[in-house]
């Protein structure tokens, strides 16, 4: 059986643990540079952060282990930080999928993405590396994800829509067609999207508005 470790010890991981191990293989360790993190999984060892790493995996055969980095909402930058690191040691990004969710045969999708249960991901769409695209969510036709995007619960991205790399998307937002969604920008719970929006930008609201910039 696949041997799989997670990076990310919060309510990610009981989400992805669920979708690993009746799939993928078997979770036999959790990392997280957090050392206050809570363990849900007492039977599954919690080893530490980036040093505990790589003190752990030159006693493994890095051929054999997987990684599903498990860290959601803003961190898209810190995902793909991680799983870039976790590469360089040669553990390979785990791409997984619900067993409910719909990815269309001619979408693309990115090394480490994420695609939780009864989600959409269709025709012709491209999604970036280290993605998570929540549950119910929707990418419809033609859309273009960038690296580390996270798409929230129940969001609705219309055809041929762009998001930039690290933008987030939360619960229930709506884009309309062919939208282009900046860099870092942020899209609140609920906005309905009528405009494109500028990078590092966060908009709220029905319609969506700008409500100030973010830290890039």
């Amino acid at each position: 059986m696949q041997k799989v470790i997670v990076w990310g010890g919060t309510g990610n991981y009981k989400v992805v643990r669920e979708i690993i191990e009746p799939a993928y293989g078997e979770v036999v360790a959790l990392f997280d540079n957090n050392t206050a993190v809570i363990n849900p999984f007492p039977s599954i060892p919690y080893m530490g952060g980036q040093e505990a790493f790589t003190k752990w995996i030159v006693t493994q055969n890095a051929a054999e282990i997987k990684v599903v980095v498990a860290i959601g909402g803003k961190y898209g930058k810190d995902r793909l930080e991680i799983q870039e690191f976790l590469k360089v040691h040669g553990v390979v990004p785990l791409t997984i999928q619900h067993s409910s969710a719909f990815v269309s045969p001619s979408a693309i999708i990115g090394e480490g993405t994420q695609i939780y249960a009864m989600a959409a991901v269709c025709t012709e769409a491209i999604i970036g590396k280290s993605c998570v695209i929540n549950t119910a969510a929707s990418i419809d036709h033609e859309c273009v994800l960038g690296d580390g995007v996270f798409i929230g619960p129940g969001a609705r991205l219309a055809g041929s829509v762009t998001v930039g790399r690290f933008a987030d998307i939360y619960t229930g937002a709506i884009i309309l067609p062919r939208l282009k969604i900046g860099e870092g920008a942020v899209v609140g719970a609920g906005a309905v999207v009528l405009n494109n929006v500028e990078p590092y930008t966060i908009v709220a609201g029905n319609p969506a508005k700008v409500i100030k910039k973010r830290e890039s």
